[in-house]
């Protein structure tokens, strides 16, 4: 191939499954970033190539995506790759109980993501989700309130740390919170 890695369609649908739903301290490592006659320990090859830590997507959004990314064969192997993360999101968000998104200077475009996810209804055993430690303010606050909805089971949600989050958004999000059982940080 010569589309960089970031343009190819499963490549980016390898990443996008793995990043669904990672543990705190688990990682995806993104390879292309070693050059293979670099000779160094492992623990500087394993901090070279740390990938950034991106939102789930909805299959729709990822859709959206992969139709401007290269295939060798589009026809064939669009659908398919659609196909594949459609059922990986569904099957894996349904599953997961904790998100843990703390500290990834993440903003409201990322914020907006997990709102759409939220909103899917696709994560219905999510109990906490926490998005701490990043930089949202009020858009990013607003739209995680108002995808709570699809979130039955959620009963934890931190956003301590995003100082750009003013008094009125957070206000809303707390009553929105507390009209659920669900216990709010922010």
């Amino acid at each position: 191939h010569r589309e960089p890695f970031e343009q190819r369609g499963w490549c980016y649908c390898e990443v996008s499954l793995a990043m669904l739903a990672k543990r705190r301290g688990e990682r995806v490592l993104a390879l292309t970033a070693a050059a293979a006659s670099e000779a160094e320990s492992a623990s500087v090859l394993v901090q070279r190539c740390v990938a950034t830590r991106t939102p789930p997507v909805t299959p729709a959004s990822f859709a959206a995506k992969i139709s401007g990314m290269s295939f060798s064969h589009p026809r064939d192997d669009m659908p398919l790759v659609e196909a594949l993360y459609a059922a990986g999101f569904s099957e894996r968000l349904a599953q997961v109980t904790k998100l843990d998104y703390t500290n990834l200077r993440w903003g409201d475009a990322e914020a907006e993501a997990v709102a759409a996810v939220l909103s899917s209804g696709a994560a219905t055993s999510l109990k906490s989700l926490d998005l701490g430690a990043n930089a949202i303010s009020d858009k990013g606050a607003n739209a995680l309130t108002a995808s709570l909805e699809g979130a039955p089971a959620l009963s934890f949600l931190n956003l301590l740390g995003n100082r750009a989050i003013g008094e009125a958004a957070a206000a809303k999000l707390r009553e929105a919170c507390n009209e659920r059982g669900i216990k709010v940080y922010v």
